[in-house]
């Protein structure tokens, strides 16, 4: 620790001298006194500098330093703080950072993080001094450039447009080009090996409709394609999933929502989505069976058109007695502007049978189609239209319907246009090291 702190130190020593080549006379004198004490250690020469005893709670640095912290969050609050050299010289860092920089005059660049890029924690200052935006183990950044990006002057990764640029001219290979999404159903469905290996498969709806083959050999509703198969999973491995969502990190917690999934004249969002959820990934994404359960999915997508590269991590899902999710859509208009594209499909997995409710509704099919929970199904659709994989398909629109007894779990994979899994690894906030 003591040799770390050394080389910490030693590092930020050229940060001194470049200082104090500067204009230093706004600074606080403490602080011109210790930058010109490394100038003459630099020079070879013993520092001199005065002795200087706190007079009050506020130490040497008096409430300047509080007042610049302030401005860009936190204030940086114990006092004990400011009498530590690298932590006010760090404030100061972090003052010229956002008024040159992020806020400068007359250019708003940075202006979509404006609301974001400022100091969540007291001690950011202090922990960037120490040289914790560059941790080489990696362990702090994320944490560094989420809540102390000015002091690691990473406010522009707080913006995805910035770190993760969007060239409509250079991105990977699109699975669908218009109008062959049908023509994707259309092969899909008349697989006979899928139907023996995951069936018995029934179609809800169709383009065009049909007079019989659907639900209990009646009608099929003309539509966007909805599809199910009866036994794609077995017990043994919605059990598995349900134990990753239960054990897995957090554990389930409450369900995010999008806003643009949000009717307006809807006052109440929290009620929009009661459900609990979590993510398959680390752990639960490696496991033997699930890595079966993706390969199945590719199978029934077709490997060479959808491969795994394009869905995104399973999605756990929890319903308790009487939560819901209201009707929306899979489709996120941002992704149009994202490097993997929009979802264009979902393969949502019943991982057990409800007792009462819970079925998933799509009110804008035929007259209105309900799908019940039952272990081990699985429900395909799409969220776009055949003649543009770009556009969304409203027709497709679906929600949770109230749990009336019981229990419910599920899990969702969605599927993207392009290659997620590398892009969003790429775009990754926590991973991303300060520069």
């Amino acid at each position: 620790m003591v040799r770390r702190n050394l080389l910490l130190t030693a590092a930020l020593l050229p940060v001194f001298l470049t200082l104090a080549q500067q204009d230093i006379s706004s600074l606080p004198k403490a602080v011109q006194e210790q930058i010109r004490a490394a100038q003459q250690k630099k020079k070879g020469r013993r520092p001199i500098v005065q002795k200087t005893q706190p007079d009050d709670a506020q130490g040497i640095w008096g409430n300047t330093v509080k007042e610049i912290a302030a401005k860009w969050g936190d204030d940086q609050g114990t006092v004990q703080q400011y009498r530590d050299f690298k932590s006010v010289l760090k404030i100061h860092e972090i003052d010229r950072y956002m008024t040159e920089v992020i806020h400068k005059p007359n250019d708003t660049f940075y202006e979509p993080v404006y609301d974001r890029c400022n100091l969540k924690y007291e001690y950011c200052a202090e922990m960037a001094s120490k040289g914790l935006c560059l941790d080489p183990t990696g362990s702090a950044i994320g944490f560094m450039n989420k809540n102390c990006a000015p002091a690691c002057q990473t406010c522009h990764l707080m913006s995805y447009e910035t770190r993760c640029p969007f060239d409509s001219n250079n991105v990977g290979p699109h699975a669908l080009e218009a109008g062959e999404l049908n023509r994707f159903f259309e092969v899909m469905t008349q697989n006979k090996l899928l139907q023996d290996r995951f069936g018995p498969m029934t179609i809800y709806s169709m383009p065009g409709g049909a007079d019989s083959g659907g639900p209990n050999d009646g009608p099929i509703s003309a539509g966007p394609w909805i599809l199910t198969y009866e036994n794609f999973l077995s017990e043994a491995e919605c059990n598995k999933l349900i134990h990753y969502g239960t054990t897995t990190a957090r554990g389930f917690g409450a369900s995010k929502i999008m806003q643009h999934e949000i009717d307006p004249n809807f006052d109440d969002a929290s009620a929009f989505r009661t459900s609990t959820t979590n993510w398959c990934q680390h752990e639960c994404y490696e496991d033997d069976d699930v890595v079966r359960i993706h390969k199945r999915i590719e199978t029934l997508l077709r490997k060479r058109i959808f491969p795994q590269e394009n869905y995104e991590y399973m999605q756990l899902l929890r319903y308790e007695t009487g939560q819901l999710y209201k009707t929306h859509s899979d489709f996120i208009p941002v992704h149009l502007q994202r490097p993997y594209g929009p979802r264009v499909l979902t393969v949502y997995l019943y991982l057990n049978t409800v007792e009462e409710g819970g079925g998933t509704n799509f009110p804008f099919v035929g007259d209105g189609i309900t799908i019940q929970p039952k272990m081990g199904k699985a429900v395909i659709w799409p969220s776009v239209l055949d003649e543009n994989p770009l556009e969304v398909d409203t027709r497709t629109n679906h929600g949770a319907l109230p749990v009336l007894k019981g229990r419910k779990y599920g899990s969702n994979v969605w599927v993207h246009l392009r290659d997620f899994k590398t892009a969003a690894q790429n775009c990754r906030y926590d991973d991303v090291h300060a520069s």
